[in-house]
């Protein structure tokens, strides 16, 4: 490769821009190959960074949000592990990724999440009502319990 062809290739890297949106398709569909890409060219930070699905929505992370998403591939959840998420992230109303997973409903992002060494502080740490993701699940099995 010539010089001029590494001067523009590294020009282009800096031009580059990525928007959550991709990265959020991405995650989506478990693309791990469109994934290996944003790793590749070092956009991981995106699934820290505040993000807006539509104006009446206050702001919260990729990672957060996708956590409370039940059909979202493990494989995704897992890359935002390893890539940096992160996992002591709260919203406005101090729900971490574990109290979005178990209000979701997605037993496979909780399962990761329990993976992890925070997993203490996930199942743990309360929200601004006072409320973990623990007293959550165990509100959770009652009902069903009750159901039955």
């Amino acid at each position: 490769m010539t010089r001029t062809n590494k001067h523009t290739n590294k020009q282009k890297k800096r031009n580059l821009h990525i928007r959550p949106e991709l990265v959020c398709g991405a995650l989506m569909h478990g693309d791990m190959n469109i994934l290996g890409k944003i790793k590749k060219w070092g956009f991981c930070h995106l699934i820290n960074k505040p993000f807006r699905v539509s104006p009446d929505v206050m702001p919260t992370t990729l990672f957060l949000m996708l956590c409370h998403h039940d059909e979202l591939p493990v494989c995704s959840i897992e890359w935002m592990i390893r890539n940096g998420a992160d996992l002591r992230a709260k919203d406005e109303y101090g729900a971490n990724a574990m109290h979005y997973a178990v209000a979701g409903k997605c037993p496979e992002t909780v399962c990761a999440l329990w993976r992890t060494q925070e997993r203490d502080w996930l199942l743990n740490e309360p929200n601004n009502d006072g409320k973990t993701a623990q007293q959550m699940i165990e509100e959770d099995n009652d009902k069903e319990d009750n159901d039955n």
